[in-house]
């Protein structure tokens, strides 16, 4: 994950923790109803910001010889090199816009490999990313190939 993806999940935990902290010890002089909202809405904050953190400091790519990997603290997947179908890229947009390569398997079974535009690949990994078949050029005429 880019750099400033950490910062922003440091700083939100940082915070969430920090303004924790200042309810339970009491330097923030709040109703007791107020304190109980204040005290639930932060612990949600904090753990919702302490996976953010760890997803984003262990989240990684691998592409080997054989295979693509994705994964993180939570868990991993993998797709063998000679069971890729190809490739498509999308974007979800809503309060934020996610840009993301996907890499489909052949048996439809298995599950595709999903991962968001926000990692700093290197001109390589890119090359072989767009030597898979484009699988949304096939629906619109575009003649595509797939190198191995």
């Amino acid at each position: 994950m880019n750099r400033s993806r950490k910062a922003a999940a440091l700083v939100i935990l940082g915070g969430s923790v920090f303004f924790l902290a200042g309810i339970l010890s009491g330097t923030m002089a709040l109703s007791a109803s107020s304190k109980a909202i204040g005290i639930s809405a932060l612990s949600t904050g904090v753990l919702i910001s302490l996976w953010w953190t760890l997803k984003a400091f262990s989240a990684s790519v691998t592409l080997s010889i054989d295979s693509i990997e994705t994964g993180d603290l939570f868990g991993r997947s993998r797709i063998a090199l000679n069971a890729i179908r190809g490739r498509r890229e999308y974007t979800v947009r809503g309060k934020t816009v996610t840009d993301y390569l996907k890499i489909e398997p052949i048996d439809d079974r298995m599950p595709a490999l999903e991962i968001e535009r926000n990692f700093n690949f290197d001109d390589a990994f890119y090359e072989w990313f767009y030597s898979l078949s484009d699988l949304d050029a096939f629906g619109q005429g575009i003649s595509t190939s797939k190198q191995i």
